[in-house]
């Protein structure tokens, strides 16, 4: 029993350190995502969120002549994990707010490459796109 008790307040640490350790690597992609992670492993979907959210003051954070440096909360890996979290909540609004900005893109850079196959216009892969995306939500 005692062994289980150890495992137990150990597990309970690791988000307690990783936080900490993320308070050092604010910028740090990998770091929030395996935090998300293990947060989501304790069932602390709403910590999870919170952690992957935009920080609530995004002036103080974000330097507008910088060119080269694009917020944690604008990469695609924390948008999609964070979509995944709403729709396992079933937040069916948030998760179209945090996925839309990824399919319009997909479709954007599409368009740029022109590899839209002889026969198929972009409506129909917006179409497409939508009904993938009612797939997932469960619509």
């Amino acid at each position: 029993m005692e062994e289980a008790d150890r495992l137990a307040k150990r597990g309970a640490s690791i988000p307690i350190n990783f936080a900490a350790a993320l308070d050092v690597l604010q910028d740090n992609i990998d770091a929030r995502l395996t935090l998300a992670t293990l947060l989501l492993e304790g069932a602390k979907e709403d910590e999870a969120i919170l952690l992957l959210s935009p920080p609530k003051n995004l002036e103080s954070t974000v330097d507008p002549n910088s060119d080269e440096f694009q917020p944690w909360w604008l990469n695609g890996k924390v948008k999609l994990k964070l979509s995944h979290i709403y729709r396992s909540k079933g937040m069916s609004d948030e998760f179209v707010d945090a996925i839309f900005p990824l399919v319009r893109e997909s479709l954007f850079v599409e368009t740029l490459k022109q590899k839209v196959t002889v026969g198929h216009s972009i409506s129909e892969i917006v179409c497409v796109c939508v009904c993938v995306l009612k797939q997932f939500l469960g619509v």
